[in-house]
């Protein structure tokens, strides 16, 4: 690919060749795009860095005049664990939740690419499912609209708004071989040690997880860990993550997270491809990449075969997460109100995709209806 390609043609690109958009619901405006898969805005957006990079931002309006930030920041480090490679973030100059992902990356490097349209269909797609459950949770409102082309919302969605029941179709849903085509733990681990810096005697392995010591930041101990895991919505994963100590999430440093997540998002320079959540006593940044995005990338032009650099590749962009952490100061543990069911108030709000799924499963379709259509199984 040139390095001298424009934004307002690499987007072109990406809208054609990976989220195969539908030009009846797409507005384009130079470098950037917003698209409808199906009820919910879903901004694109392009900018090309002086030293030949891209910025690539993807943004997902789900709920708006949301009145109380800091309930809402908590429900969105809650929500963050069943996210798959994005962020669910509280804007607090504009009152919205939002859920959101970027990459900043040299154009040659198409498995970005992909990997960002998998987190765009997938956000899109999670968004509206729960938009109208999370938007009642907060008491604001979903952010439905449609493009000033069409009359209303959209009814018959987006092919992509199905990628997930597709997967789900497949036979890899239910044995999926695709990580038995990778290293073992023990040589991707060592590649990834060798990546961070980090000594081979301070790693270590089981089965299918490896654990790496990178510093302490805020006074607390920082671990990389990564392994083939299934992730509660998308199935079977690599998953990389940053984790510290954390007895229990705060008001306060939950709205830390969620600016700390923003300035990933806006810097040209970082990327953002996963999010902030909170589990088991652990303050966690976690990146998933389904196995479906490590199959498809054997389209790609860059392909040569499974390897522990293509996990290292999904792993590496933890290093911006990592550099955030030193920049600013986290919040002591016993500052701010500590909140204890915002887990449980995420769960409730993700419950709307099982509600979804009934209907789909007990119902006949209707004549020129696809079974599960619109509904995710």
């Amino acid at each position: 690919m040139s390095r001298n390609i424009s934004a307002d043609q690499l987007l072109s690109n990406y809208l054609d060749g990976f989220l195969w958009a539908d030009e009846d619901w797409l507005e384009r405006d130079g470098a950037a795009a917003t698209y409808w898969q199906a009820r919910l805005a879903q901004t694109t957006t392009v900018e090309v860095l002086p030293d030949g990079r891209i910025k690539w931002q993807i943004r997902t309006r789900v709920v708006e005049k949301v009145p109380n930030g800091e309930a809402a920041s908590l429900l969105c480090v809650a929500l963050n664990r069943y996210a798959v490679g994005w962020s669910f973030a509280y804007n607090a100059t504009d009152r919205t939740v939002d859920a959101i992902a970027a990459v900043s990356a040299p154009p040659q490097w198409d498995t970005f690419f992909l990997r960002l349209s998998e987190k765009a269909k997938l956000s899109a797609w999670m968004s509206d499912v729960i938009a109208e459950r999370l938007a009642e949770t907060l008491g604001g409102a979903a952010a439905f609209s449609h493009p000033r082309a069409q009359p209303g919302l959209r009814e018959t969605y987006d092919g992509t708004y199905h990628y997930l029941e597709t997967l789900r179709g497949r036979p890899e849903w239910i044995l999926d071989l695709t990580p038995y085509q990778f290293p073992p733990i023990q040589d991707v681990a060592s590649t990834i040690a060798e990546m961070v810096g980090a000594p081979p005697s301070a790693v270590r392995c089981d089965e299918n997880k490896l654990h790496i010591p990178v510093g302490r930041f805020s006074g607390r101990p920082v671990a990389l860990e990564a392994g083939f895991d299934k992730h509660p919505l998308a199935g079977s994963s690599w998953e990389s993550s940053l984790q510290l100590p954390c007895s229990h999430l705060s008001e306060s440093l939950a709205q830390h997270l969620m600016a700390i997540t923003w300035t990933l998002f806006d810097d040209p320079e970082t990327n953002l491809l996963g999010g902030w959540t909170h589990d088991a006593g652990q303050l966690i940044f976690q990146q998933w990449n389904t196995m479906s995005e490590a199959r498809n990338q054997e389209q790609l032009g860059s392909y040569t075969r499974p390897s522990a650099s293509d996990l290292w590749g999904f792993t590496s962009t933890l290093s911006d997460a990592l550099g955030s952490l030193s920049q600013s100061e986290l919040p002591a543990e016993g500052e701010g109100i500590e909140s204890n069911d915002h887990a449980d108030r995420a769960s409730e709000v993700v419950a709307a995709i099982a509600e979804q799924a009934r209907p789909a499963v007990s119902e006949r379709p209707e004549e020129g209806q696809e079974p599960a259509d619109r509904r995710l199984l």
